[in-house]
């Protein structure tokens, strides 16, 4: 399950891959794709698979990298890699609100992040050399159909094709991430 929060003043879409393929459409992913729109203010999707229709989705489950639904349509490129695109919504100018649009203005710069694309997000200076050499070696597949019932609402995007800010998150097995250096006894403070 993918959970998604929405800590700004304004409603924000979210498109969301996993492996490089849209949780939409389980097609490879694209700016282009539609996601999910949060509420301001702490509004909150738990996304527990890839879309089937509008009251049913496919379950994430981790399978080896090989038995990935990404591997098995031959787009193996962004296995092990979960991305997320975050586009505002177009603001419309209404009478006598020209202060409250210059702050959101001023909050939408503020979250703004220009990390290029998901493939260079993810190879940043912090990645340790060797990182990606030995390839991923978990992968998701669809899983069972389970309820998630969803609505269709009207979100024209602030900038069509350039997201205010961009996440990619690797994951791995445990095994993997001890044999890459990963600390796993760490404990946040």
């Amino acid at each position: 399950q993918i959970n998604v929060w929405n800590f700004t003043s304004g409603r924000v879409e979210v498109v969301i891959t996993v492996d490089g393929l849209s949780i939409m459409t389980g097609q490879e992913g694209s700016y282009a794709d539609r996601g999910y729109c949060l509420h301001p203010s702490a509004g909150r999707v738990s996304i527990p698979g890839f879309r089937l229709n509008d009251m049913q989705a496919a379950q994430f489950v981790f399978n080896s990298a090989q038995a990935s639904y990404a591997a098995q349509i031959g787009k193996p490129n962004n296995i092990g890699v979960i991305g997320a695109a975050f586009f505002t919504e177009k603001v419309r100018p209404q009478t006598g609100v020209i202060g409250a649009l210059r702050d959101e203005v001023g909050h939408q710069r503020f979250l703004h992040s220009d990390m290029g694309d998901m493939k260079s997000a993810t190879r940043g200076g912090s990645t340790p050399p060797g990182w990606f050499s030995m390839g991923p070696s978990v992968g998701t597949e669809f899983g069972d159909a389970v309820d998630f019932r969803v609505s269709r609402t009207e979100f024209e995007r602030e900038h069509e094709n350039d997201p205010a800010a961009m996440l990619a998150l690797r994951y791995e097995t445990r095994e993997r991430l001890l044999e890459r250096g990963v600390d796993m006894n760490l404990r946040p403070r």
